[in-house]
C-alpha cells in the first residue's frame, strides 16, 4: 500500500512540475508584454484627443480642420476604451491638407487629406505640435527642424535628417482609425 502512495505522490509531483515548466514561457511572455496604455498604436485603434475640451474623446474626420492647426492625439483601443498615453512615443500629430497636394505614398496613408505623423522629432525627441502655414511645414520648435507633411514627413530643413514616422489612417463612418503601425522609427536614434 505504501508503494502505491509513493507512486501516486511521485506521479503528482511530476504532473505539477510539468505544469509549472509548461506555463513558465507563458508567464515570462506575459511579464514582457507591455501594458495596453504603453503599447504602440495597433491596427484598428481609434485616435483620441490628447488635450483640450475634448480630451479623451474619439477624433472624427470633421475634427481636423483644413490647413491646420494640428490636432494632437493618442491611439485608443476601441474594444476597451484604453488610451495608449503612457508612452510619449505614442503621441500623434494630425493635419489636414489639400488631398491633391499629397505625394502618392503619402496619399496612400492618408484619408481625405488627413495625415498622421509621430509628434516626436527625429532629431532629439522633442514634441512637435506646430504647423507653419506660411512655410507649409510641420515645425519642431526645439531646434527649428521642418518636415514636409505632404511628402511622407521628410525632413526639409535641419538639424533633423530623418523623416517623421507616419501612421497610416483609415476611416470608419467618419471616425479616424489606425490602419497599420508606424511606418518608420519613432523619435530620435538611441545613443
Amino acid at each position: 500500500m505504501s508503494n502505491n502512495k509513493t507512486i501516486r505522490r511521485d506521479f503528482l509531483k511530476g504532473v505539477v512540475g510539468a505544469g509549472v515548466i509548461a506555463s513558465a514561457p507563458q508567464v515570462a511572455l506575459a511579464a514582457k508584454e507591455k501594458p495596453p496604455e504603453k503599447m504602440r498604436p495597433q491596427e484598428g485603434d481609434f485616435l483620441a484627443f490628447q488635450k483640450g475640451d475634448k480630451k479623451g474623446e474619439i477624433i472624427r474626420e470633421e475634427h481636423v480642420p483644413m490647413g491646420g492647426p494640428v490636432v494632437m492625439a493618442f491611439p485608443m483601443d476601441p474594444a476597451t476604451g484604453i488610451i495608449r498615453k503612457k508612452s510619449r512615443l505614442n503621441q500623434v500629430l494630425l493635419l489636414r491638407v489639400e488631398p491633391s497636394s499629397l505625394s502618392e505614398k503619402t496619399q496612400a496613408n492618408a484619408i481625405n487629406g488627413i495625415v498622421a505623423y509621430s509628434s516626436v522629432c527625429s532629431h532629439q525627441g522633442c514634441v512637435i505640435n506646430t504647423w507653419n502655414d506660411e512655410q507649409q511645414r510641420i515645425m519642431c520648435m526645439c531646434h527649428g527642424s521642418g518636415f514636409d507633411a505632404r511628402n511622407e514627413g521628410k525632413a526639409i530643413n535641419g538639424p533633423a535628417v530623418r523623416r517623421l514616422a507616419g501612421l497610416p489612417l483609415g476611416s470608419d463612418d467618419g471616425v479616424l482609425v489606425v490602419r497599420e503601425k508606424f511606418n518608420g522609427r519613432v523619435g530620435a536614434k538611441k545613443k
